[in-house]
């Protein structure tokens, strides 16, 4: 990730000293570092986010205006294949960690408000395709994890599905009600 970082800064043209504090931030005052010392889920899913989105970085460090006011005329606009890869290395951190889906959800609701509203200058400037594209990688990713937990498992939201017994929230409001007067045995 740190790594990452360095490249992404230097392509979007940050100062060093600016790029060894944002490190040093990275490194000491995130939880990253604790996360990246031991492996887990957790590890492998915020290095597949941080270089999904950190991908997307170099829309926003170029298009716009510079401190100075004046207009930049060199804007560096993602291709296609990036966004897609993007799409899919965010999608695919919902693989080891499923809290993630509320990441993906976060960037399509952006990637939507970007190319729909771009008065608002929420995001980047994406057409309604590069948009597409991104979410597109994003749900394919997700929807064939959702596919293969539902063909393993028989829920389409995996094991914790299948111990928490959502099957329950399904059937209607009596037997939620019995789920939860239930006694504890």
């Amino acid at each position: 990730i740190w790594l990452r970082f360095w490249a992404i800064g230097k392509r979007a043209g940050w100062s060093t000293l600016a790029l060894c504090l944002g490190l040093i931030g990275l490194i000491f005052a995130s939880p990253l570092s604790g996360y990246g010392s031991l492996y887990q889920p957790t590890t492998l899913a915020i290095a597949l986010a941080f270089w999904g989105l950190s991908a997307l970085v170099p829309i926003t460090a170029y298009a716009g205006q510079s401190h100075s006011g004046q207009q930049l005329v060199k804007a560096t606009l993602l291709s296609r294949p990036q966004l897609l890869s993007s799409g899919i290395l965010i999608g695919l951190a919902v693989w080891f960690q499923p809290a993630f889906i509320y990441l993906v959800a976060v960037i399509c609701l952006l990637a939507l408000i970007g190319c729909l509203l771009p008065s608002w200058n929420l995001t980047s400037p994406l057409t309604l395709v590069k948009a597409a594209i991104l979410i597109g990688g994003m749900a394919c990713t997700v929807g064939a994890l959702f596919a293969l937990n539902y063909g393993v498992y028989g829920y389409p939201l995996g094991l914790p599905a299948m111990q928490l017994n959502l099957a329950a929230f399904t059937s209607g409001p009596q037997q939620i009600a019995a789920f939860f007067t239930q006694p504890l045995s």
